[in-house]
């Protein structure tokens, strides 16, 4: 008798899996933004590290405002931090130090003409993963490792980033991801950018 109630318990539960398998599921599944996820998911060590840090919660707002921007001018970044905090440029600059010492942040140099020196930055893989586990959402784009991936260095960049900044104040609408273009007598090629008034299109 015991055998055969354990035969019926076993039969009872293979249909209960079929069924389960068979049945479209009702429970929303956890992404990596969601509160579930954030709540199952344990921080890395690094990140742990991260917020024990004592400049902590005047550093995150570096992490906050390149997940949410993507900006790649370091000045541009102590700009919105200056109008999100309403603390200091130097302030700024301290606390993007600090997310360049726990891997956050990435710098790369480049020069401005006159041969002042300018920073481009963007976040690190680690410092995607803080922005997703702090904050829950997705990371914006990061212009610079986009743009690296399509030119030669960060000074490459810098100029075409400085190049934009030039035409869009004159009222131009600048791609900075255009499509390979073929040209006669030089065969295929890809502009740095392509900028559009009105008919104009310059290249």
């Amino acid at each position: 008798e015991q055998v055969l109630a354990l035969q019926r318990e076993v039969v009872a539960l293979q249909t209960e899996v079929t069924a389960l398998r068979a049945a479209p599921p009702t429970l929303a599944i956890p992404t990596a933004s969601s509160p579930e996820a954030q709540q199952t998911e344990p921080a890395p060590r690094s990140i742990l590290e991260f917020q024990a840090a004592p400049a902590y919660e005047r550093s995150r707002v570096i992490v906050q405002l390149l997940g949410e921007t993507g900006a790649p001018l370091q000045p541009e970044l102590i700009r919105l931090f200056r109008e999100r905090t309403g603390q200091s440029d130097a302030t700024a600059r301290r606390s993007i130090t600090t997310c360049v010492d726990y891997g956050m942040l990435a710098q790369h140099a480049a020069t401005r003409p006159g041969g002042h020196p300018v920073y481009l930055v963007q976040l690190t893989p680690l410092g995607e993963q803080c922005y997703q586990h702090v904050y829950g959402q997705i990371v914006a784009p990061q212009t610079l490792a986009q743009l690296l991936k399509r030119h030669n260095n960060p000074q490459h960049v810098y100029l075409i980033l400085e190049t934009q900044r030039v035409l869009e104040a004159a009222g131009f609408m600048v791609d900075l991801y255009p499509e390979a273009m073929t040209l006669a007598d030089h065969g295929e090629c890809r502009p740095d950018l392509v900028a559009r008034y009105s008919e104009q299109v310059l290249y």
